[in-house]
């Protein structure tokens, strides 16, 4: 297995959307069979420029293992 780091960006939802898009990413790594090491929410942060008119997003850093392809 390889160790993998992926950051994505997530709308500002509330906070009960916002987890289920972050449960939503470990359920995709973990049915595909990986390991999730680590999840760190590092909360809403203001864009450096917008992306489709919004200004903020909440980020979130995820490593992981899984199979290498």
């Amino acid at each position: 297995m390889k160790s993998y780091e992926i950051m994505y960006i997530v709308k500002p939802y509330e906070d009960e959307k916002f987890e289920a898009v972050v449960e939503k990413f470990n359920t995709l790594i973990t049915n595909n069979g990986g390991v999730i090491e680590k999840t760190d929410r590092w909360g809403k942060k203001k864009l450096q420029y917008p992306i489709n008119y919004k200004s903020e997003g909440y980020y979130v850093l995820m490593t992981f293992e899984a199979a290498k392809t």
